[in-house]
């Protein structure tokens, strides 16, 4: 584990990209450092409040891809 601060975030995004596993929260900065890392990612199931117009339009096997692990 790392924690960095102070960078531009094209090198937080090299950095995450590098790693062999990732741990993503709600947002597309994780989720590309994820799909560039190309290791093993985990992931919350639930990333839109319930009901919310997120949630209504959510699916996910299109932001998931097949060899992430999704916890409920």
């Amino acid at each position: 584990m790392a924690f960095l601060e102070g960078n531009l975030a094209s090198v937080d995004m090299a950095v995450q990209g590098s790693c062999d596993h990732t741990i993503v929260s709600t947002g597309s900065f994780g989720w590309w450092a994820a799909w560039l890392a190309g290791g093993t990612t985990i992931i919350s199931k639930h990333q839109a409040v319930n009901g919310s117009q997120l949630d209504k339009q959510f699916v996910l096997t299109e932001y998931f891809l097949p060899n992430w692990i999704i916890l409920d």
